[in-house]
């Protein structure tokens, strides 16, 4: 009769404890949140198991307690500890109905420590731990939290910063924060901590304020003592005789620590182009070309600029970056100059190129369901003072869905639809959200159309798709290839953005319609752009050279 309520850390095995294994190993039977049980699967093979869903704590903890009471070795699993929001304090709450069962307790590394490791050390002293989410705190206590832990000078771990009906919550607490703290304060985002698809990166408070962060994610906001290191955030301790100004001596690799309300650039070199004439005004332009209106744009510009120009072009990935140089866009010649980046880069990142580079205008070509790209920018833009255009197509003809079909705001909503319905499924959507498909119940029938690129490939093995459901090819498609393609694995469904009536979207809609296949239709993100700042391609051209003296 025991039950033992086991952290399990950010749900690598690696940072399974020793304790945790063992209880796992000598357990008969497996309860928890489904997400936790598919994070250590491999472990329980075999082993009876349990879950429910969100909002189900209660009904999970009794169901473990009761299990236990019958004579069983139960094991309920919490992410991170199992005290830090896990299920230890309501299983002992409830534990009086249950008075036969024995209870242990197993810690496991929480997200505010797999976090901080892998940023460096934010949380070197005293800190504080906060959730945003409201649902068991009331709003207002939460706010008067995070005022006292601003005002009192701690590092602050954000946990539940945002989920799909709370979106403000991070705003709202940045802002409570900067009544206390710098703009510049140093700032650490840590998604998928131990997971896969880990994301780390430094940013401040001001950038932070706008960051769209979800569940999975845990946010690290420094104190003024807060400093970078080596690409590091860091908390000094306050050793005798070692400030960090002192300990940034030693290290020169280190960049100059700022006061946290100095919102100035770290690298303000600007210099001569390369390839243009000493001395020579150009205009110097940031060109974010995340689809195809970016190179429509490039190939428009040089077509119609006479006199030197300089340009960065910036694409997430490498296949962005491939289709631009297998055209005529990144030609450079006649004193022009064309500079390509590939990867992704945070506000942070975007806006130390703007302050290197000083150009006078970004242009936002990003996708139209790349929403958090079009927030980094305008929020670099806004730190650096360089105008913002933003190019983007309109929204289809569909974008209420097609008859009979289903429009949703999110692939998560979308996963949530299709576990209720049968039959098979094309998800020509990318591999961007995959993790929602990637659950028992859709797996085996969904069947995910990803470029053919390795690490792609790698994500949908790693989510557990079976390799004969995973469709690797390069489009634009043309409605008979969709057409064939959906009547070639059975298709039921089909889920798709609405990326508008370019690029082969009208195409799939088509087939979809005529093979009787129902549409899971993603709208897309609202444009937050300023109004007069979304122009057409021919628009921004013309802005741009009219006062230029390019």
């Amino acid at each position: 009769m025991k039950l033992s309520v086991i952290g399990i850390g950010p749900g690598n095995e690696k940072y399974l404890t020793r304790e945790a294994r063992d209880a796992l190993d000598c357990s008969d039977m497996i309860i928890g949140y489904p997400l936790y049980l598919e994070l250590i699967k491999p472990l329980i093979e075999g082993k009876e198991w349990f879950s429910t869903p969100m909002r189900k704590e209660i009904e999970r903890c009794r169901a473990a307690l009761g299990k236990a009471a019958e004579g069983r070795n139960v094991a309920l699993v919490c992410s991170g500890d199992a005290g830090v929001y896990g299920m230890a304090s309501l299983v002992y709450e409830l534990a009086p109905e249950y008075p036969l069962v024995e209870i242990c307790v197993i810690p496991g590394i929480t997200a505010a420590l797999s976090g901080a490791a892998l940023l460096g050390s934010p949380l070197a002293g005293d800190f504080a731990v906060i959730s945003l989410s409201d649902l068991l705190t009331p709003p207002e206590t939460v706010e008067a939290r995070l005022a006292a832990a601003a005002k009192g000078g701690f590092p602050i771990c954000l946990y539940n910063p945002a989920s799909k009906n709370r979106r403000g919550n991070l705003a709202k607490a940045c802002d409570i924060i900067l009544q206390f703290r710098g703009a510049g304060t140093v700032c650490g985002v840590v998604q998928n901590a131990g997971r896969k698809g880990e994301r780390v990166f430094l940013t401040d408070l001001k950038t932070l304020r706008d960051y769209e962060a979800d569940m999975i994610t845990t946010l690290f906001i420094g104190n003024p003592e807060t400093f970078r290191a080596g690409g590091k955030m860091v908390t000094p301790r306050g050793y005798p005789g070692l400030s960090g100004r002192e300990a940034r001596a030693k290290n020169p690799a280190s960049p100059p620590r700022r006061s946290p309300a100095d919102d100035s650039p770290a690298d303000d070199s600007g210099g001569e182009i390369p390839g243009l004439p000493a001395g020579k005004p150009a205009l110097r332009l940031f060109v974010f070309a995340g689809a195809t209106e970016g190179r429509l744009f490039i190939e428009k510009f040089k077509k119609t600029a006479k006199a030197p120009f300089y340009m960065f072009v910036f694409t997430a990935t490498e296949y962005g970056a491939s289709l631009l140089r297998e055209g005529p866009a990144l030609s450079s010649g006649d004193g022009a100059e064309i500079l390509l980046h590939s990867g992704r880069l945070d506000a942070d990142a975007m806006y130390r190129e703007m302050c290197r580079h000083k150009p006078s205008c970004a242009i936002d070509c990003t996708h139209p369901h790349a929403a958090e790209a079009s927030r980094n920018i305008r929020a670099a833009c806004g730190r650096a003072g360089c105008e913002y255009l933003r190019i983007a197509r309109e929204s289809s003809s569909y974008a209420a869905a097609p008859a009979g079909g289903t429009a949703v705001d999110s692939l998560e909503e979308a996963a949530g639809f299709l576990r209720r319905r049968e039959g098979n499924i094309l998800l020509a959507t990318g591999s961007k959200g995959l993790e929602f498909f990637g659950t028992e119940e859709l797996r085996n029938r969904a069947f995910p159309r990803i470029l053919p690129m390795e690490e792609s490939i790698r994500k949908c093995r790693a989510l557990g798709f079976p390799a004969k459901n995973i469709l690797c090819m390069q489009g634009p498609f043309s409605e008979d290839f969709n057409r064939s393609l959906l009547r070639e694995i059975g298709a039921s469904w089909m889920v798709t953005k609405d990326s508008g009536d370019e690029g082969g979207f009208l195409d799939k809609i088509r087939a979809a319609e005529r093979e009787g296949v129902q549409v899971v239709l993603l709208r897309r993100p609202a444009d937050e752009s300023p109004e007069g700042k979304r122009v057409s391609i021919e628009d921004a051209v013309s802005r741009l050279l009219k006062d230029s003296p390019v």
